[in-house]
């Protein structure tokens, strides 16, 4: 009977220890779930970009690139204008044009002579881009020359209090004109040109020129 009871106990203390190993490894192999965590905290933000907006931004960058293109255009040289013709000019100022409608000689203006006389010119800067242009800064880029191979006079009616300058802040398609100034040599031809130094820095993006017979000055 002991012998038995001591098999029974044996059995018994079996069952328990299997019972056990296999809890643990149902606990061992079980994945792990954060109770703690919402559901909705699982799942993937959504992109709440709106399709229109970007479409719109889309838009604007369109918009901006055309007007800065519009302003940053760069025009061919123009070498053989002669008076009544138009020239058109990209540059840091602005994208214009300058139309020289006609010039005459004066001995002296305001008192002041230098070389043998002035040439006045009557010009129109109109402004052709979509930004705002300086009208003075527009003609302050020119100068008179004798020869294309030389340095020439520069344009300073702002220093004449009785010549109606080319001046203004001109809004884009906006126009003015008035006169334009420069000391000349007696010659039979003359040249009216962006200064030279100014295209090599590239200031102005291309170069204009208008030519004349000394017989065409009135």
């Amino acid at each position: 009977m002991k012998k038995f009871m001591k098999l029974v106990s044996i059995a018994v203390l079996t069952v328990g220890v299997l019972a056990a190993c296999n809890s643990d490894d149902k606990e061992e192999n079980a994945t792990p779930v954060d109770n703690n965590t919402p559901a909705e905290d699982n799942e993937t933000p959504a992109d709440d970009t709106d399709d229109e907006e970007l479409g719109n931004e889309a838009e604007e960058d369109e918009t901006d690139n055309e007007d800065n293109s519009a302003s940053n255009e760069q025009f061919a040289d123009q070498l053989d204008l002669g008076l009544g013709d138009t020239g058109r000019f990209s540059g840091t100022v602005g994208a214009y044009e300058i139309t020289l409608h006609s010039v005459r000689k004066q001995d002296e203006v305001d008192g002041q002579k230098m070389f043998d006389y002035m040439i006045i010119g009557d010009a129109t800067v109109k402004n052709i881009g979509n930004e705002t242009v300086d009208a003075h800064s527009a003609v302050d880029a020119l100068e008179l020359v004798d020869s294309l191979d030389g340095g020439g006079s520069s344009e300073f009616s702002k220093q004449l209090p009785s010549i109606e300058e080319v001046s203004g802040e001109l809004e884009p398609g906006e126009e003015t004109t008035g006169q334009i100034v420069f000391a000349a040599r007696e010659n039979n031809e003359h040249f009216i040109r962006v200064n030279s130094g100014l295209v090599a820095a590239g200031a102005v993006y291309n170069q204009v020129i208008w030519r004349f017979e000394d017989s065409e000055v009135e």
